[in-house]
């Protein structure tokens, strides 16, 4: 079996997950299944951030880029 996550992140997945089935009914799956899929969702939009922010990281200078996303960034992220 692949080890894609680290022990931390596989048990921050594992408790929300037991949260999600915990605090929905045992027989709405539905629930269960719309749930699921806004995590995959909400957990994907950051994975495409990251990887965009790997691309844009490898391609030039890292200080300069750093320098000029950071105060924007750091902006959205406040607000």
């Amino acid at each position: 079996m692949f080890n894609l996550a680290s022990p931390h992140a596989r048990a921050i997945l594992w408790a929300q997950f037991r949260g999600m089935r915990n605090s929905l009914p045992r027989s709405n799956k539905l629930g269960l299944a719309f749930t699921i899929i806004v995590g995959v969702i909400w957990y994907g939009i950051f994975t495409i951030v990251a990887l965009g922010a790997a691309a844009l990281m490898s391609r030039q200078s890292e200080m300069a880029t750093i320098a000029r996303i950071l105060p924007g960034g750091l902006m959205l992220v406040y607000l």
